[in-house]
């Protein structure tokens, strides 16, 4: 069976990948959502997309610093970026 988990914490990730489930990363995914040939039969669907921090855009010592979840829109609108 196949289920949908959006953690919004490192704790509640963290629970999931060690519940020893397999697990199908996304952070948006709806190109695959829409492809049900494309996803996995069984294990979960994790969706990072709401996972505190990982949008962040931040300088320290001079660099940008870019979450792995930061949008184009959002880097191209963002203050520290402009």
């Amino acid at each position: 069976m196949l289920s949908f988990v959006a953690p919004q914490s490192l704790g509640e990730l963290a629970a999931v990948l060690t519940a020893g489930s397999g697990c199908w990363m996304i952070s948006g995914g709806t190109d695959r959502l829409i492809a049900p040939a494309a996803l996995p039969r069984s294990g979960v669907i994790l969706d990072l997309s709401r996972l505190a921090g990982l949008d962040r855009i931040a300088l320290a010592e001079g660099r940008l610093a870019l979450g792995a979840g930061v949008t184009v829109a959002r880097l191209a609108n963002d203050a520290l970026v402009a």
